[in-house]
């Protein structure tokens, strides 16, 4: 696999975990990690997937990089794409 998934798929942990206690979802949920030659986040219905693209969250993070609260806001901007996701 490859080493920038398993890191985004640690990072999706306290995310995906937060949402299960804030959150009364209709069924299961799963999140995946994938390269999406430029593509955008998306929700899989047949497997109740949230597919996560790693090259979007990197160019999230790149778009903050450098900036005074750098971090806080790319973090902001990945949860506030992964709800947009939940619907």
């Amino acid at each position: 696999r490859n080493p920038d998934h398993r890191e985004l798929a640690k990072g999706l942990v306290p995310f995906a975990t937060a949402i299960d206690k804030a959150m009364q979802l209709r069924s299961e949920l799963a999140f995946s990690v994938a390269d999406c030659d430029g593509g955008s986040p998306f929700y899989h219905p047949a497997s109740q997937t949230i597919v996560v693209c790693e090259d979007a969250m990197a160019a999230v993070g790149r778009l903050f990089a450098g900036r005074r609260s750098g971090s806080e806001l790319s973090t902001g901007a990945q949860e506030f794409i992964l709800l947009h996701e939940l619907g």
